[in-house]
Formats: C-alpha cells, structure tokens, sequence
C-alpha cells in the first residue's frame, strides 16, 4: 500500500504546484518533494490527508483566482537592408546600428 500512498502525495504535490511546472524554483520543490516522499514513510492516517487536501484546495483556487500573467509569444521580424552600395539613403539596419558592427554583420 505504502506506493500508492507516495504517488498520491506526489499527485498532490504537482496538483499544488500546478502545471505546466517550467520555472525553476517550483522545479526545485517538486524535486525536493520527490526525494522526501521517495526516501521517507507516507503515513495511512486521515487527518494528514485531509489537512493535505485542503491544502491543495487552497492552492488551486489561489492559482484560479489570481492566474498568473501569461507571455504572448510574438513573430520575428526579418529586415531585409539593400543599402550596400547606396550612401544617399541607408537602410534601417544600417541607420540603426554602429557603422563597424553593420559592416561585420553584413560580410
């Protein structure tokens, strides 16, 4: 029974933490997590579960409630420049950039 209780605690854990977990520091704790559940006894009482439960549920409605702020991902924009051989009018690479850093670029 005692590998039920850990996947179940490990369930509860990524539960709290929510998913997608793609920032460092809740990695951090979800392997921590893992290697206390993985190295120690998960106790068969209810009340632990229960208090772990609300918990979770407290969790989860705080990440309902105040969701974190998502990054639209945009597109790249390429620039084509022609101006290598005009001096009258420089493209906007070339107007934007330093003169040696464009000429290196442009090579």
């Amino acid at each position: 029974m005692q590998p039920w209780l850990k996947l179940a605690a490990l369930v509860l854990v990524v539960a709290a933490l929510g998913l997608p977990i793609n920032d460092l520091f809740r990695y951090a704790l979800l392997v921590i997590a893992t290697v206390l559940v993985v190295a120690g006894t998960v106790s068969a009482h209810v009340a632990p579960w229960l208090a772990a439960l609300a918990a979770v549920a407290l969790c989860v409605l705080g990440q309902m409630l105040f969701p974190a702020p998502r990054i639209a991902e945009g597109h790249n924009v390429f620039l084509i420049d022609d101006s290598r051989g005009r001096t009258e009018s420089p493209g906007p690479l070339a107007a934007g950039l330093p003169r040696m850093s464009f000429l290196i670029m442009a090579v």
